[in-house]
């Protein structure tokens, strides 16, 4: 097989990675060599089945569709086969079929983001949909409790969200105290029409900073620190 022949199959082998539901959260991550051996399998998959196809079609089928097949290939530009392009047809559809029949985008996301350790990421998904706040607590002892602004990106290094309140942790104790409260002039904003004005409240932060997080309900800290 000559390289311009392997090229078109290893193009439906990259396609199949990046929109297959199974493979598509986790190869975003993998580096240069590792996605180009990955798409090189996928592309040798599909090289095999689009091999089988040919065969059947040449051994089983009539010698007219056989025709039509021998004249479809004689539109190929010079240099591939109607083989490898087969092959690279076949991974351009090979993961739609496979999200459609089996793989469902948030379960794979769920098991992809289980899979690297990504438990902020499922956490910030939860409270995103839930509309839950989020307690995070940076290695500076900075504290923030709020409602993330977006689902972040499964890759993403950053965390965005509104912070209710701010605080921090004691050094010794590591007890929560809460010094800022800005609950009040945001459900102000929310009950007018200055949604825009919400963003001079927002933060950005590395999630690399961050040391620990946690879903926030204020009734049950209430409680816990009522009962202190």
């Amino acid at each position: 097989m000559s390289f311009i022949q392997f090229v078109a199959p290893l193009i439906g082998g990259y396609w199949f990675l990046l929109t297959c539901n199974y493979t598509k959260f986790i190869v975003k991550e993998d580096s240069g060599y590792h996605l180009f051996f990955k798409s090189s399998m996928a592309a040798v998959i599909f090289l095999i089945v689009a091999n089988v196809m040919v065969f059947i079609v040449n051994f089983f089928i009539d010698e007219t569709i056989f025709n039509l097949f021998k004249a479809t290939s004689e539109l190929i530009p010079r240099g591939f086969d109607f083989t490898s392009i087969l092959a690279m047809f076949i991974g351009f559809a090979f993961g739609y079929l496979l999200n459609y029949f089996s793989y469902s985008a948030n379960r794979e996301l769920t098991r992809a983001a289980e899979d690297r350790g990504k438990y902020l990421f499922l956490m910030v998904q939860e409270a995103f949909e839930k509309s839950v706040m989020i307690e995070v607590t940076l290695n500076s002892g900075k504290v923030y409790i709020g409602s993330p602004l977006s689902e972040i990106p499964f890759e993403s290094e950053y965390l965005r969200m509104i912070p209710y309140f701010s605080g921090y942790r004691e050094k010794e104790t590591k007890k929560l105290i809460v010094s800022n409260a800005y609950a009040e002039e945001i459900e102000s904003i929310l009950n007018g029409d200055a949604q825009k004005s919400l963003q001079k409240f927002r933060v950005i932060i590395l999630t690399n900073e961050i040391v620990s997080a946690r879903l926030f309900y204020p009734e049950i800290f209430q409680k816990l620190s009522d009962n202190k």
